[in-house]
């Protein structure tokens, strides 16, 4: 065999390798581990202070930039599905 033709072989193995390893280091966590992360997180307690914090207030109500994401309502009313514009709460 000639040296171009190792050369070009080399060449394509290495690309193979980089390929496989950035498919490999890309892949995103499975579901599992993703539900483990977030059962371990504030944000699966619904006891937590970014769900309570206005319970006390008179009335108790959720501050439009906390609404469309701590409350069921507040993000029902971000995804529009009250009807209301989508991205506005």
């Amino acid at each position: 065999m000639d040296v171009k033709r190792i050369l070009v072989i080399l060449a394509l193995v290495l690309t193979a390798v980089v390929l496989v390893g950035a498919y490999v280091s890309d892949r995103p966590d499975a579901v599992e581990a993703i539900s483990q992360k977030w059962s371990r997180s504030t944000h699966s307690d619904s006891s937590a202070t970014a769900f309570t914090n206005w319970d006390e207030d008179d009335p108790p109500a959720i501050p439009v930039g906390c609404a469309k994401c701590h409350s069921t309502y507040g993000f029902l009313d971000f995804l529009g599905e009250d009807g209301t514009e989508a991205g506005v709460v």
